[in-house]
């Protein structure tokens, strides 16, 4: 171990409540790293990161991409110590850790985490990373065949970038930058970037240049790491220092590390600022354009960006960094009375979004961003702009300061409220990134946990209260709000305004007349990375008074979220109090005994039930329950019947409600409130509510989406065309994406919809969809809330003091407590599976979405009854078993598909397995490719096993998956188990996770509790799995259990497959084929060109070898290479096209010799009607 020392930076860290266990201590070694150590002991993962302060904005001029090409080679590259470049990604393979990494402009960010375990030598996994991790880091080997391979993934990772918005968005914004900044440069890189200096071979070689680029950056003073583990604080020290102590410094260190030992929490002004020496943006260049417009067929938006510099200007970074927080809230306010409010009542905008984008580290932008309507985009650009420029903003800075002031006291008192009260992190390693990041430049570093908490106000000796508390607090606040209102003067203003609007062009009154401003001649342009065409034009900067005719009254109103916060807002003191008993906990926590946080958990208990309703209650002794109350509100309706019709008159409803409670509920979501309702995922009327936050906010929550509900359903209730039709339309545009869906979701959800008895197809659904009228939708909603016609499973978890009064509210909606209400006697009847016999083989063959190229098939075996032990676990381990040889075998040795998936698929009463497949091969060749493959499992795998070797790679490593609590990690290679249980809900508050994957701690954990409830399988243990019965299973029983459940040969299997084939023409699915095994060919062998370039050669030769030869030498030619590279290469490829087209496109990969000889098998029933299908049972 090198002799550096430490020094310990000592300095408060402020946590949340629920991370008052956790100990925090700021050090930095010798060599100038910066390092955050979290000792939290009841953490069962370990994480790290590390950011080192280089990024795109160090790339030479000729070589766009470089720094990330430098990321991926970081990761992928052998080095010193390890000459094994996999050995990184195996132990994170084998002990079920997860890695990730990302390049900015000024950020080289890695990170990873694993699960606490010991290696055979029963030394901590953990440390093992660390110190491969750390060789990577200090030195890397780099090579020409790996800097290859990574450049067709920096490519592939670029071309999926093409399709989403955000990046496309950013480029533009890119686009209207300074030229000479750093900024305005493409950052990510591709295959042209990336290709168009030599490999190998010379002193300008890619190779020397990027090793250059590594020389120079990847220095000691450039680094922070961030290290969080169960382990003690001193534990973790010495990690660090034994790992990253002798990591070499710069040429000029000893100077600099004496700045850098004094600013460890500025390195990154530190080291950007002297670079910078170009602005950003050109304030006051009138020439310069201000505007970008895009052509595209996507959906129409509008971006607004307020570049706001933080250097040189009237407002410190500490100012800016709380005022631009300030300014998110205020204008992406949706309450009654916003800006937002009012557009949306003119059909201009479907939503907005404000956030705060990093430029450099001495530029942020405040952004904008509208989804247009038709309306909007075609003629109301103009109008968002007016209200905005003309309304909104001087409405804001003519409103007298006390009345800021007491918002801002407001959004304070929310902001501290919020961490306080905060959920676990939902990926530790994510948050160690973001700490990385966050530390490389920090104001405050007692507040790195929530840097929105640093304004004066909220320091403990400040002296400063609430508006409300005393006179000099008040002046305090009214002070902030006149800096407020300057800040907003400065930099919200039309002439400091980037405009980028995106839509059809030709539609767009605003491009118009942007064309009529304009004095100079333009052409449009397309973008050589994104490649959209894009024009620049200067759009007006002048938005004068309204006349009289056009003067209406507009009701602005400011945010405001008093009912939910009880007075909270009144008394900053009593939040700074807990802040600094939080503080004292955690310091404190290294002395403490602190149990794991599963030793510390409760189970469900059914609390009361009768015929109506059951109960269920969740005691919580987790930090992360404190003061908080999750609630779901599941109502079953016991009358109406399951079909179609029902289903798309319940999402129309959903719809319908949250236009109305969306306004009304946003202040609930600015305190950190967030509700989803569900309808139909299990086929029934089902509708469930979940509501998370304070108790007493919760069940005012319920009380507002329950009371709207009911008197929506009242035919007294006036329901306007308007608001119908676009509830119908919101249920269409949600299905028709559904159908939408590439052929192996389809293939997945056709298991379900066959399978389980309620479920309809996505066909039926639109067909009712089109039937339903607003005089029906009525008499469906009238007989929603007949006393007593609906079952509720009620499951309250957290604090538990609501319980009475949401029961006794509930009751007075749908009546379940009382007796005697009404003569007719509902039964509740429970969504039923599908049970496929014995010994029967059943498949459907469907048409994909027109436009898709790929065919999917998806191949069921049922196992077993859902609720028993048994076969879940033996089921379970059979997902684990697969998951070793499945991708392997099938994608990647055998290659027949572009997406391979096996494992756990459980429906309502019964569960099996699945192995899912989407590929160019007919479903016919994939459905046979599958069954060589469960031969060779049976033949090759089991039959050549003997029981130690069961025991130890099978058996053993599956109870050390559960044992670690990582059985989630097999979603990689299975998919999820419960997919009627990954529906996402119909509608949510904005602040709602959008995944099930995002949720934090609390709602992920209780999603899993209230879906055993909902499915009735009751099981709340942390891992299903029967590990006593694992211990006794033998290699012979595991065997008769594949035999007669999985084996091909098996007539005792129930199977069913669903199969997707494409409605593309064989020419054109073979036109893509080729155009796909093309451009991997060529990017193998150094060869690149764009894939649009690429498919337009194959379609004029016909796909003809001697042609494509021909075209494509002429192509790579024009390009430099050279003529004997090009004949060898592509003599090459010429050979493996004339294999491909010798036989079928759609013809297996695998050769005749590879093919197994599969014995006779149970024939095969088609299914020809997916209706006729279902009446049979």
């Amino acid at each position: 171990m090198s002799s550096t020392g430490i020094k310990k930076i000592d300095i408060p860290l402020y946590t949340p409540i629920s991370n008052s266990n956790r100990s925090h201590q700021y050090i930095q070694l010798d060599n100038g790293i910066t390092a955050l150590l979290i000792s939290d002991p009841s953490e069962p993962l370990a994480s790290f990161s590390a950011s080192i302060m280089t990024g795109s904005h160090n790339d030479p001029d000729n070589v766009p991409g470089l720094a990330h090409l430098c990321e991926h080679m970081i990761i992928a590259s052998e080095s010193k110590n390890f000459p094994k470049a996999t050995y990184y990604h195996n132990l994170l393979t084998e002990y079920n850790g997860n890695q990730n990494a990302f390049t900015t402009g000024e950020q080289t960010c890695f990170y990873f985490e694993i699960p606490n375990s010991n290696n055979k030598t029963g030394k901590p996994i953990f440390d093992e990373l660390v110190k491969v991790f750390a060789d990577k880091l200090k030195s890397p080997l780099f090579s020409a065949s790996v800097i290859n391979q990574e450049i067709q993934a920096i490519d592939n990772e670029h071309n999926n970038n093409k399709n989403l918005n955000s990046k496309l968005l950013y480029h533009a914004i890119r686009k209207l930058a300074n030229p000479k900044s750093q900024f305005s440069r493409f950052g990510t890189g591709n295959s042209l970037t990336l290709a168009q200096v030599p490999l190998v071979g010379k002193a300008s070689s890619l190779k020397n240049i990027l090793q250059k680029y590594y020389t120079d950056h990847f220095i000691s003073e450039n680094i922070n790491v961030v290290v969080r583990g169960s382990q003690s604080i001193h534990y973790l020290r010495k990690l660090v220092l034994s790992n990253f102590g002798d990591f070499r410094s710069g040429t000029k260190l000893h100077k600099s590390i004496g700045n850098s030992s004094n600013r460890p929490f500025q390195k990154l002004f530190d080291k950007w600022d002297p670079i910078y020496s170009e602005p950003v943006f050109e304030h006051k260049n009138s020439s310069v354009p201000n505007t970008i417009f895009l052509q595209s067929s996507k959906a129409p938006l509008l971006r607004l960006v307020f570049p706001v510099p933080c250097k040189g200007g009237s407002f410190s970074r500490n100012e800016i960094n709380i005022f631009a927080k300030v300014w998110s809230d205020l204008f992406g306010d949706e309450n009654e009375g916003s800006i937002h409010s009012h557009l949306c009542a003119k059909n201009l905008l479907n939503k907005h979004v404000s956030q705060v984008s990093k430029f450099t580290v001495n530029d942020k932008g405040l952004v904008l961003h509208f989804d247009l309507t038709t309306k909007g985009w075609e003629s109301g650009v103009d109008s968002i702009l007016t209200h905005l420029f003309r309304d909104f903003i001087p409405y804001i800075l003519n409103l007298d300061p006390d009345i800021i002031a007491i918002y801002l006291n407001e959004w304070n008192a929310i902001n501290m409220l919020k961490f306080l009260y905060q959920d676990l992190d939902s990926s530790t390693m994510d948050k160690c990134s973001d700490l990385c990041v966050e530390m490389a430049q920090c104001e405050e570093p007692s507040f790195i946990l929530n840097n929105g908490m640093t304004a004066p106000c909220n320091h403990l000796d400040s002296g400063i209260d609430s508006y409300y508390e005393n006179t000099p607090s008040r002046n305090w606040w009214i002070r902030l709000a006149i800096r407020f209102q300057s800040f907003i003067r400065t930099y919200m203003n039309s002439e400091n305004c980037k405009y980028i609007l995106l839509g059809e062009l030709k539609k767009s009154k605003s491009f118009q007349e942007a064309m009529g401003h304009s004095k100079q001649n333009f052409s449009m342009s397309v973008d050589e990375y994104f490649g959209l065409e894009y024009v620049f034009l200067r759009t007006p900067t002048k938005y004068s008074a309204p006349t009289a005719q056009e003067l209406e009254p507009i009701n602005f109103q400011l945010p405001c979220s008093k009912q939910f916060l009880f007075g909270l807002e009144r008394n900053l003191s009593a939040l700074k109090q807990s802040l600094s008993a939080v503080l004292q906990k955690s310091q404190q926590s290294s002395l403490s005994m602190i149990a794991k946080s599963e030793l510390l958990d409760t189970q469900p208990e059914l609390h009361r039930k009768n015929d109506n309703y059951e109960l269920w209650i969740k005691r919580e002794h987790l930090l992360q329950y404190s003061s908080r109350s999750i609630i779901t509100v599941e109502l079953i309706n016991m009358k109406l019947s399951a079909s179609a019709e029902n289903t798309m008159n319940l999402e129309i409803l959903t719809q319908l409600l949250f236009l109305y409670i969306n306004e009304t509920l946003y202040s609930s979501e600015r305190v950190g409130y967030m509700y989803q309702i569900a309808a139909n995922n299990r086929g029934d009327v089902r509708l469930a509510l979940t509501i998370s936050g304070f108790p007493q906010g919760v069940l005012k929550i319920l009380q507002v989406i329950m009371d709207k509900l009911v008197s929506i359903c009242q035919p007294t209730f006036e329901i306007s065309k308007e608001m119908f039709r676009a509830s119908r339309v919101a249920v269409r545009n949600k299905y028709e994406e559904a159908a939408r869906a590439n052929s192996c979701t389809l293939a997945s959800l056709g298991v379900i919809i066959l399978l389980e008895k309620n479920l309809t197809t996505l066909e039926e659904r639109l067909d009712a969809l089109e039937e339903i009228t607003l005089e029906s939708f009525k008499q469906f909603s009238s007989k929603l809330w007949i006393p007593k016609s609906n079952y509720m499973n009620l499951f309250i978890q957290g604090d538990i003091s609501i319980l009475d009064p949401v029961n006794e509210y509930m009751n007075g909606v749908i009546h379940h407590l009382d007796s005697g209400m009404t003569t007719e006697k509902f039964h509740l009847k429970e969504p039923e599976t599908i049970r496929l016999p014995k010994g029967k083989d059943y498949y459907i063959q469907l048409s994909g979405f027109k436009e898709d190229p790929t065919n999917s098939v998806v191949y069921f075996i049922e196992t077993g009854d859902r609720k028993s032990p048994i076969d879940y676990t033996m089921t379970s381990l059979l997902e684990f078993f697969m998951s070793l040889t499945l991708v392997p075998d099938l994608r990647h040795k055998k290659q027949i598909g572009y997406v391979v998936l096996g494992g756990l698929r459980l429906l309502t009463d019964s569960l099996g397995i699945h192995i899912s497949v989407m590929s160019n091969l007919d479903p016919e060749t994939i459905e046979t490719k599958i069954e060589e493959y469960l031969y060779y499992l049976e033949h090759e795998v089991l039959d050549k096993m003997t029981e130690k070797e069961f025991q130890e790679t099978i058996l053993q490593k599956y109870i050390q998956l559960i044992k670690s609590n990582s059985l989630d990690k097999l979603i990689k290679t299975a998919g999820p188990a419960n997919l009627m249980a990954q529906i996402e809900g119909s509608v949510h508050s904005g602040n709602y996770p959008s995944t099930i994957q995002s949720q934090g701690y609390t709602l992920g954990h209780h999603k899993k509790l209230k879906d055993e409830i909902s499915f009735r399988t009751y099981n709340f243990s942390t891992s299903t799995v029967d590990i006593a019965l694992l211990s006794q299973l033998t290699l012979a029983s595991w065997k008769h259990y594949f035999n007669s459940k999985i084996s091909i040969s098996s007539e005792q299997r129930r199977k069913l497959s669903v199969r997707f084939k494409t409605s593309m023409s064989q020419t054109d699915v073979t036109a893509n084929i080729m155009t796909m095994q093309l451009d991997y060919f060529l990017k193998s062998k150094g060869f690149h060109i764009q894939k649009e370039e690429l498919q337009a050669i194959v379609t004029r030769t016909g796909g003809k070898p001697a042609s494509l030869f021909k075209e494509l030498f002429h192509h790579f030619r024009a390009q430099g290479q050279s003529l004997k590279l090009c004949t060898l290469v592509l003599k090459e490829i010429c050979k493996q096209i004339m294999a491909l087209t010798s036989t079928s496109t759609v013809a297996s990969p695998t050769s005749s010799k590879q093919r197994i000889p599969l014995p006779l098998s149970l024939a095969k029933t088609e299914i020809i009607s997916v209706q006729q299908f279902k009446q049979i049972w």
